[in-house]
């Protein structure tokens, strides 16, 4: 199994869909007391820094979109930027409160809040692996990481694949062989 800059590339827009998806769910469960006297009230809220999240993340997932339909250096760029601060922004609203709610008297996160971390960093880090190897223009292989070796060459240029053959053809002549022979 490989993966490409491609491939790497839709990992990290299922992961930027995901992360979306949890931007419209409650993180934290909250338990306040409005003023004193009256009873505690139980309600699930968002921190403020979910629109932020939310923004930055379709920031990251147009410009993944758009580097896998045409591949100009900006795109994978502000994707990955847009998907590292989406990161950043869930990991700042661990620790926020909304504003106007009373006296909170205890607060957890909800599992969507751990959905958006887990699919934030995940689609931080896809990005830019997918950056990485558009550059280099090598897949990341189970197994064989070396590069030599019989399946080096599935991935080589057709250019140098034909260059590579001549250059063997031209060896065995001087050696004396027929390489039309095939033998």
């Amino acid at each position: 199994m490989r993966l490409d800059a491609r491939g790497a590339r839709l990992a990290a827009l299922v992961c930027a869909s995901l992360l979306l998806l949890a931007t419209t769910q409650p993180w934290l469960d909250l338990v306040v007391r409005l003023a004193p006297g009256l009873p505690r009230t139980a309600t699930q809220v968002q921190p403020p820094q979910v629109s932020w999240v939310a923004a930055t993340a379709v920031v990251g997932a147009l410009g993944l979109l758009g580097s896998l339909v045409r591949a100009p250096r900006l795109l994978p760029t502000v994707a990955s930027l847009g998907l590292l601060a989406s990161c950043a922004g869930v990991l700042l609203a661990r620790g926020a409160r909304p504003s106007g709610a009373g006296e909170v008297l205890s607060a957890t996160t909800t599992p969507w809040y751990a959905v958006a971390l887990a699919s934030s960093v995940l689609a931080a880090a896809l990005a830019l692996l997918a950056q990485g190897l558009a550059r280099s223009g090598r897949p990341v292989r189970g197994g064989d990481r070396t590069g030599d070796g019989p399946r080096a060459t599935a991935t080589l240029d057709p250019h140098e694949l034909a260059r590579r053959a001549q250059a063997r053809a031209w060896s065995e002549l001087s050696e004396g062989r027929d390489p039309t022979l095939g033998a």
